[in-house]
């Protein structure tokens, strides 16, 4: 958190990390304000991934700062992404997500 109006601050090593009811995992949110939400997600093994596919709400675009996750896109394509991909996914695309357990990403909704 900050004491400036409207900014936010938070840090990779976080001890705040929520449940991620929609796919398994945890996360930990900086901001989610007017439609915009950035923050981190982990791999957690008390709360185990699900094989779901997700339709995404808005523009989704991370970064993988340790592990590796495999995307499903739309049930015909797929991404392959490690330590220092990025990548970003269109509004309405529906996903897949199958995260290596240390997985850690910064993401964002746009």
């Amino acid at each position: 958190m900050s004491d400036i109006p409207g900014v936010y601050r938070s840090r990779i090593d976080t001890d705040r990390w929520e449940p991620d009811t929609e796919i398994g995992g945890v996360a930990h949110l900086l901001f989610n304000e007017a439609g915009s939400i950035f923050g981190l997600w982990r791999s957690d093994p008390d709360r185990p991934v699900l094989p779901v596919e997700v339709k995404i709400p808005a523009r989704e675009t991370l970064v993988v700062l340790e592990g590796s996750v495999h995307v499903g896109i739309d049930g015909t394509s797929t991404l392959d992404l490690r330590t220092g991909d990025m990548a970003s996914v269109p509004k309405g695309s529906r996903i897949t997500w199958a995260p290596s357990p240390d997985c850690l990403v910064l993401w964002s909704y746009s």
